[in-house]
């Protein structure tokens, strides 16, 4: 008798809670909550974001760090925001994104390298891409890989823009 009554009350608190989940996603799914409502916090935001992202649901992705963009974790949200903005080819959102991101840490390594990267690939200032990119290695960021090819490209797109500007 103690067996069933125990049993009873565990599945009766997992009902429970799976209600409560239910009505938290089914208030999230239809926009009615704010950030300042939101039973996430902005580390769980990014984190949903991540596997939005891996997914491949760019707007959900999207979505979450835009609710992610509190802090603590607002300069990495807003990184992450640019990266699905540019793979959104939104990529004027994108730039604003990623200097937002170095407003609230100018030195977040990742955020320095997207923008640097986003104005090599753009062709848009190669002197601020070469000022961000340098600040990004200086922070010794782990793995460095990634730096290391955004100034490669850096060298490149420098080599380039010497051999086909008519002026020089």
């Amino acid at each position: 008798m103690v067996q069933s009554r125990k049993h009873d009350v565990v599945d009766y608190a997992c009902r429970i809670s799976l209600i409560w989940i239910l009505l938290l996603l089914g208030g999230c799914a239809s926009g009615r909550y704010r950030a300042e409502q939101d039973p996430l916090t902005s580390t769980e935001r990014l984190e949903l974001g991540v596997l939005y992202e891996k997914r491949g649901d760019y707007e959900l992705a999207l979505k979450n760090y835009t609710w992610a963009a509190r802090e603590p974790v607002a300069a990495e949200a807003l990184t992450y925001r640019g990266n699905v903005l540019i793979a959104l080819d939104r990529k004027s959102e994108a730039e604003k994104s990623y200097r937002q991101a170095l407003e609230i840490n100018p030195y977040l390594p990742e955020a320095l390298n997207n923008l640097a990267w986003y104005l090599i690939m753009e062709n848009k200032d190669l002197d601020e891409a070469e000022r961000l990119i340098d600040r990004a290695l200086n922070q010794n960021p782990s793995p460095r890989a990634p730096y290391l090819d955004t100034k490669d490209q850096l060298e490149r797109a420098k080599r380039d823009h010497q051999l086909y500007s008519p002026d020089e």
